[in-house]
């Protein structure tokens, strides 16, 4: 090894990259820590995390450099993966139609999808971090929705498409079908309540006023029959006699 050069081992504009490198550490004398290196070699592209520091002697001039290169190829591609499939699990809660909400055990909003957070008025979703239900609804509201995280959190058990009321500040009602699930962690404890509802407001009316206009038919047409049951019984009676 004594004798080597960087070229001796790597592609030259790697080499000269280095030889730059090493060379400004000789005139400055500061030590570099932790420098992230990524290079093509035979076997593939690797990344490693390097420091270097100088040795002086007496005067304080730089003698050597001391280099420590520690491979971290594998930790690289393992969050190149977590990346891409967290990526991947935030394009598909944002592509559902649905409103989607992560709560710590404590209430704290810790996710949502976009949908959920333009809904309350956020450009980001980033935005609904460490909020509760009291910054979006009224007092009483939100103390029913944190009755039933804790239901949830304390029988680990799911609440599922149950049909509930949204009263904004604004005066407007929204008519939602909603389900609430526990993400526990390893060892069974609940670490977390996922919702996830779907907004009925418009289908809802328009049952509604649907069944109001079928009870309107309902009763016309009793109204009706029973008109004519009092004008048959009139007539037979008058025939009867």
């Amino acid at each position: 090894m004594e004798g080597k050069t960087d070229l001796d081992f790597f592609p030259k504009e790697f080499a000269d990259a280095w030889l730059a490198e090493e060379q400004e550490l000789f005139k400055t004398g500061k030590p570099v820590v932790n420098n992230l290196c990524t290079n093509r070699l035979k076997d593939g592209v690797r990344t490693r995390l390097v420091s270097t520091f100088p040795i002086k002697d007496d005067r304080g001039q730089v003698v050597r450099l001391v280099g420590i290169a520690k491979d971290i190829t594998d930790l690289v591609d393992a969050m190149d993966r977590l990346r891409f499939h967290s990526g991947l699990l935030e394009k598909v809660i944002d592509t559902i139609p649905q409103f989607v909400f992560v709560k710590d055990t404590l209430g704290r909003y810790v996710l949502c999808n976009k949908h959920f957070a333009e809904r309350h008025g956020y450009t980001d979703a980033k935005q609904i971090f460490g909020k509760t239900d009291f910054d979006h609804w009224s007092r009483d509201q939100g103390e029913r929705y944190r009755k039933m995280d804790q239901k949830v959190i304390d029988e680990k058990t799911p609440q599922l498409h149950f049909v509930e009321e949204q009263h904004w500040k604004d005066g407007r009602k929204s008519i939602v079908v909603t389900s609430k699930i526990p993400l526990m962690d390893d060892n069974g404890k609940v670490i977390a309540v996922l919702g996830i509802y779907d907004d009925i407001t418009g289908p809802f009316e328009k049952f509604e006023k649907g069944e109001r206009d079928c009870q309107g038919v309902v009763a016309s047409v009793r109204k009706s029959m029973d008109q004519s049951s009092g004008s048959l019984c009139g007539a037979w009676h008058g025939s009867s006699r």
